[in-house]
């Protein structure tokens, strides 16, 4: 049985663009596809190309991630091919910090060579 529907033609859109903080560019974004196995980083710069699957069962949003900011995703249109996306830092508080240095290991395992002579 067919319920009429013919599927969606699935179309390649290559997207360009730059990820930027208030400060300016971000080096290291990564960005993919949503639902999809394949990624690009931001350059020094932080522009980025992308090619797109668009239609289908793809999902045509972009995901922008970096290490202290807040996700975005961005819904992509077939005839989109320059985008510039704006990252907002993520705000944490640490309640408490903990540093192991392994200090106390290491003089257990070499105290005679750290003795003053």
């Amino acid at each position: 049985m067919q319920s009429g529907k013919k599927p969606k033609q699935q179309e390649k859109v290559l997207v360009r663009g730059v990820v930027s903080d208030a400060e300016g560019a971000l080096y290291g974004v990564n960005i993919h596809q949503k639902g999809a196995s394949v990624g690009v980083f931001s350059d020094r710069e932080g522009e980025f190309e992308i090619e797109l699957i668009i239609g289908g069962e793809h999902i045509n949003v972009l995901e922008f991630s970096f290490v202290g900011y807040k996700n975005v995703e961005l819904r992509i249109k077939s005839h989109t091919t320059k985008v510039e996306v704006l990252l907002e830092p993520e705000i944490c508080v640490l309640g408490e910090v903990e540093v192991i240095t392994g200090k106390r290991n290491v003089f257990q395992r070499f105290g005679n060579l750290f003795r003053r002579r």
